[in-house]
């Protein structure tokens, strides 16, 4: 999992996409890129998962859960700086997915 996958960290080179910056890669499902990728939009990424939006949903909550941690860690550990305005962003993010999450599993049953 490269761990916070987004646009910026693509080049293309000869018609081919490279991704790069591994900093905070770790071993664990790729569909933890997809999460990170389509995060900042709840509903961001669902027409490419149409057969298991379940599985996206999901996806994002990790990585806004490990987004989250971060925030938190370098306000406790590294920075100066409260990270107030992005934890808050965060979780409404977070209410977001999970509002669809659970709107989603409900008619699966």
């Amino acid at each position: 999992v490269h761990g916070d996958w987004k646009h910026s960290q693509l080049i293309k080179c000869n018609e081919t996409y490279y991704i790069f910056d591994f900093g905070r890669s770790f071993w664990g499902p790729s569909i933890l890129d997809y999460g990170y990728y389509f995060k900042d939009d709840a509903e961001g990424g669902l027409e490419y998962f149409s057969t298991n939006k379940t599985l996206l949903l999901k996806a994002k909550l990790v990585a806004l859960i490990m987004q989250l941690e971060w925030f938190v860690r370098c306000r406790e550990n590294y920075i100066s700086y409260d990270y107030n305005k992005e934890i808050s962003e965060t979780q409404s993010k977070m209410e977001a997915v999970t509002a669809l999450l659970n709107k989603e599993e409900s008619t699966l049953c």
